[in-house]
């Protein structure tokens, strides 16, 4: 099914109106946190924040995770921020792109340690990216932000932290309330994967050692 042919103004409207419901879903914590982003601030600060709801899923922030907030506020000095959404209406006390940037490493942080509170409208207001990006967006499926989340909350858990028994069931419970649970995440390792992969590191171990029995015996061999 192609998309419908949206008109510059009928985006502009979509877009302010997204960034209208966003700033109404965040306004309790940016009011505790005495944070008045600009659009693109905003779009970029929620389009991290699955990182912190994945890192939250089993209570603690321990090094490993640390070290990943740290890679992704790393990740804004590079100038990504998308400018083009400031020209649009927006509050006129915004902080500066500079401000964001050395603050963005302890907002993520403070997500992680008090996500009870605010979970539910991060979901709902990744919900409206999704909307938003099925509505605006001329790429296909496959770089889709609603991929892009489900690769981050994936990812975080597999590859980072290791499977769990408590973060895995609430990592699902997260994918099943933004409607992406099918999706496929390629890089994921799988159960199977991993247990292949012991196996084959167990039997390069076992001919090891059993190379290094022959090499033993072939020594005393020649010094009788």
């Amino acid at each position: 099914m192609e998309k419908q042919v949206i008109t510059p103004d009928q985006e502009k409207r979509i877009l302010n109106n997204f960034f209208t419901e966003i700033r109404e879903l965040l306004a309790e914590y940016c009011e505790e946190r005495e944070m008045v982003m600009t659009n693109s601030q905003l779009f970029a600060f929620l389009l991290v924040s699955p990182v912190s709801i994945a890192i939250a899923t089993d209570g603690t922030v321990d090094f490993s995770e640390t070290t990943m907030l740290v890679d992704v506020a790393a990740y804004f000095d590079r100038g990504v921020l998308p400018s083009e959404f400031d020209t649009l209406a927006q509050p006129d006390n915004v902080m500066t792109d500079h401000v964001f940037k050395k603050r963005i490493y302890t907002e993520l942080r403070y997500l992680c340690v008090s996500m009870n509170r605010y979970e539910d409208n991060l979901i709902d207001g990744l919900k409206a990216l999704i909307k938003l990006d099925e509505k605006l967006s001329q790429t296909g499926e496959v770089d889709s932000i609603k991929r892009k989340i489900a690769e981050t909350l994936n990812n975080v858990i597999y590859n980072n932290l290791g499977k769990d028994s408590v973060e895995e069931p609430k990592i699902r419970q997260i994918l099943e309330k933004l409607e992406i649970a099918d999706i496929t995440v390629d890089n994921v390792p799988n159960k199977n994967t991993s247990e292949e992969t012991e196996a084959t590191t167990n039997d390069h171990t076992q001919e090891g050692s059993k190379e290094d029995l022959e090499d033993d015996t072939t020594d005393e061999e020649e010094k009788n």
